[in-house]
């Protein structure tokens, strides 16, 4: 028991890397073009997936059970990517809010 739980919580930190090169890749295409993340989501989910497969596969082939690495690599896939999610939205809400011609017209006033 005590193995599949180390096994899960590595799978945890492998995930939240994952993610976070997730992240790298959507920030860099968040500065380029924000209307380019479209294009960026398939290799995202490309990557989450074969995250997922060599998950499973390394860990049926170490005899444990596979259920724990893969709940944990699935949190770590996960929770990070909520938090970049709120992140990057609160990004493009703060960018509209400043390219307002509300915003245009209160600077020109001013």
């Amino acid at each position: 028991m005590t193995v599949n739980l180390i096994y899960g919580i590595v799978a945890l930190i492998a995930g939240s890397l994952v993610s976070a090169v997730n992240m790298l890749i959507s920030k860099k295409a968040f500065e380029k073009n924000s209307s380019s993340l479209s294009g960026v989501s398939t290799l995202r989910s490309f990557i989450n997936i074969a995250s997922l497969v060599a998950t499973f596969f390394i860990s049926r082939n170490s005899g444990c059970n596979i259920m724990f690495p893969l709940v944990g690599m699935a949190v770590g896939l996960t929770v990070p990517t909520i938090f970049m999610a709120l992140s990057m939205a609160k990004k493009m809400q703060d960018k509209k809010t400043e390219e307002s011609p509300d915003n245009q017209k209160e600077d020109e006033a001013k």
